[in-house]
Order: structure tokens, then sequence, then C-alpha cells
């Protein structure tokens, strides 16, 4: 009896050890969190560099207005020591002055043809006024999209010192008040030795535009530059939220393709650019108030700052698309290529959901300079115009800007590249062009516009 006491005993221990498990198999979910979030397979930046807003973001030129002359500057000390103070600057007051300019009264007023003492400010595209909020002490807080692409600090007996912040095209002025104490001594220390910057003109293109140029030729550093290229791994590392899961194939032109099935990265050894898309970003209206820093966090995400760029502009609508462009900067000028080499020198994103929609990038980086340069000179104002002229191709009443830039040629391996100084135009539409007068030192053709 006790014998088949315990057989049935142990025969319903394995009946119920059975339905254990039978059940524990049927429920089993394994947990996928490890493959799918990104945060447990962390990527690997490109390098550990960080830049803030104020550091990207930055004004490309300064004029000095006194007494009806114009005096410039692209020193990088100059306006770096007038930007960083500012940043330190409270501000206590605000509000839109455009009411009390006739528009007359506006393009003298901003060029300081009125004969008053003053800083005009120049950035390479206009800014949200959430921008300048997040770079200045200052708690605004905006109604609707405002944007400036200039600010103007005039030398006053008042007590506080006034920063204005101005759309030229808009012809909208915007008064903010600082009252700190170093902020007045700042704008006027500038004026201390005026006379040993360059001297400008005003030339006038239409009844709302006026160009300043500069009375003679300008001298800049011609540089040569051993470059490297990034391997394509390491973008792969960086960019990619799964880089266990990518695959890659090098395809007969010698192109790089990686993509984890959704997302694509492409390499090109001819163009020198990384494209990455990832195409199940949709692309919702533009929020220009918040692209330029998330655009400048998803570089520090990635440690994409691997040389010094700088904002140049946003929202380019010649291409229908919504997008933010850092350009390559040196010496604080542009770098733009010359058209015919394979070395880029812009980074665009194009920003859907929060989420990047498209990155597009060099290839390469800077390493060694292999000289301190020489000097080079480009054109006076004068000069400028009178090719412009000849060449009949451009409408001056359409030039948004004209400044100079750094072009750059590379040597057929792209291991060595050079920086030449040149002058660009861009029209209202966002096209650039360089004016090179290469042509004309070798008697060939003068129009120079490529």
């Amino acid at each position: 009896m006790k014998h088949e006491q315990v057989k049935s005993f142990l025969l319903i221990v394995l009946i119920a050890a059975s339905l254990f498990f039978t059940w524990n198999i049927w429920t089993y979910q394994p947990n996928y969190d490890f493959a799918q979030n990104p945060e447990l397979l962390p990527n690997e930046p490109i390098n550990s560099e960080q830049r803030s807003t104020i550091e990207v973001v930055k004004p490309y030129q300064m004029f000095m207005h006194q007494g009806g002359q114009h005096f410039g500057t692209y020193s990088e000390a100059e306006i770096n020591k007038l930007w960083t103070s500012i940043g330190k600057w409270e501000i206590t007051d605000t509000r839109d002055v455009s009411a009390n300019f006739s528009k007359e009264e506006f393009i003298s007023w901003v060029h300081g043809e009125d004969q008053e003492t003053k800083l005009e400010v120049l950035f390479s595209d206009n800014l949200p006024i959430e921008t300048f909020q997040s770079l200045l002490n200052w708690g605004f807080e905006s109604s609707g999209y405002v944007s400036f692409d200039r600010m103007v600090l005039p030398v006053t007996d008042q007590q506080d010192q006034q920063i204005y912040l101005v759309s030229y095209e808009e012809q909208k002025i915007f008064q903010l008040t600082a009252n700190a104490a170093e902020a007045k001594n700042i704008v006027s220390g500038m004026f201390q030795d005026v006379s040993a910057h360059p001297e400008f003109f005003a030339h006038s293109v239409s009844p709302e535009k006026v160009l300043l140029l500069p009375k003679e030729r300008l001298n800049f550093q011609s540089i040569q530059i051993v470059t490297e290229t990034i391997k394509g791994d390491v973008f792969k590392q960086a960019l990619f939220s799964n880089p266990s899961i990518v695959n890659q194939d090098t395809r007969p032109d010698g192109e790089r393709y990686f993509t984890d099935g959704t997302r694509v990265m492409e390499i090109s050894p001819y163009t020198g650019l990384v494209k990455y898309i990832d195409p199940t970003v949709d692309q919702p209206i533009f929020i220009e108030a918040k692209a330029i820093q998330q655009s400048i966090n998803y570089l520090n995400n990635h440690g994409g700052w691997t040389d010094t760029y700088r904002f140049f502009r946003m929202n380019l609508k010649r291409h229908e698309v919504q997008e933010v462009s850092f350009q390559l900067f040196i010496n604080n000028l542009f770098v733009l290529p010359d058209g015919k080499s394979s070395m880029p020198t812009e980074i665009t994103q194009v920003w859907g959901n929060n989420e990047i929609a498209s990155y597009t990038r060099p290839s390469y980086r800077l390493r060694t300079n292999l000289s301190d340069g020489e000097n080079s000179s480009i054109e006076s104002g004068d000069e400028l115009l009178a090719r412009i002229t000849r060449d009949g191709s451009i409408d001056l009443s359409s030039v948004v800007r004209i400044m100079p830039v750094y072009e750059l040629s590379s040597s057929a391996e792209n291991m060595i590249v050079e920086l030449n100084p040149v002058w660009s135009i861009e029209d209202r539409a966002g096209s650039l062009k360089i004016v090179n007068d290469l042509p004309e030192k070798l008697g060939g053709n003068t129009s120079g516009l490529e």
C-alpha cells in the first residue's frame, strides 16, 4: 500500500512540474530592451569636444561708425572681446522702437550716416529672438516669431548701455537696456584706436540697401593645411544608435554604404561627404526658435565638432527644405570650396519631430598647418564694384551681403588643402558666388564669377 502511495505522489509531482514548465514556456517573453533601447548600447562619439551656443553663434564682422566715417574689423580677438562681455550684461528693459524710424532714417541710423558713434555687429543670417535670449542675460518672453541679423550699440552719455537688435530686411528694431557697469566701457573702448582699422565707404544699391566696402585692399593670410580622413567606422559608431547591427558594403565606385535596416549612411571618397538619412522621420513645420540649439546639441552628442564650425544660416528656401547649416571657420573667415575640390566645408542638418531626418558633413578634419602663411590681398571696394559691373551677371540690389571668405582648393589626393582669401557675394535667394581675381591676374576672362 505504501509503495502505491509513493508512486502516486511522484506522479503528481511530475505532472505539476510539467504544467509549471509548460506554462513558463508558453508565457515567456524575452527582454528585447537591450537591443531596442539605444541607451543600453551607447554609441561612441567622434571626440569629446563640446560647444556652447555663444561659441558657435557669433558675429563675423564689426563696424565702428564715428562722425560719418566707417571702420571695420574681422579680428577674432576684438569681436570676441565684445561678444563674451555681452553675454554677462543684465538686460533690464525691452521695447520695440521700429516705429521711431522712417525708411530713410533707418538706413542712415544703422550705418552711422547720422554722424553718431556706434558699433554695428553683423551675423551671417537672421537669428530668432529666442537665440538672443539664450545668449544674453535676458528673461524676455517672446510673443510671435521675430529674428534679427545685426546689433547696434551706440556710445552715449546715458547711464545704461542700449543694445538694438535689428532686422535689416524687415526694418525692425528691438531695444534692450543693459545696466552692467562694464557695458559702456567695453563699447566705448572699441573706439580708442579706431583709425588703425581699415576704413570703409557706404555704397547705396537701393533705397533700402547700403553696402559697406573697404576703401583699400584688405590683407589676410593664405594657409596650407594637411588633412586627415575620418574612418567610416568612426562615423558608424557615432551616428547609429546600435552600431552592432549595422551592415556595410563597399560599392564598385568606392562609395561605402552602411545601414541598420532603416537608417542609411553613405560615405563618398569622391565628394568627401558623409550622408546620414533616417527616412522614418517626418518633417513637420520648422520651428526656427529651437532649431539652432537642437542642432548644436546634436553635434555635441556625437562629437561632431571635428574642426571650428560656426552657425552659418538656416531654412534655405531655395532648396525647399528646412535645414540648419554650420560652416568651417578659420581666422574669423568662413571657408567655401572652390567648386573643383572634393573637400566640402559645410555641415547641414534637417530636423523632424525632434529627431534628425538627414545629416550631411565633411568626411575629413584639418590637422597641421604647413606654414604660418603669406599675406594675400583682396580687392578694394571700388575694384570689386568695377569687376561686378563689367561682369554684368549680378544685380547689386538683390545682394544681401558681400564678405571676404577663404576659398578652399585641394591637391589631387586631398591630403593638403590651400586656403586663399577672396570676396563672396550672397543674394536674396541664398546663392553664394565667389569672386576670384585669378583670371584677371593671368589676363584671361575677367568675369571671375564661379
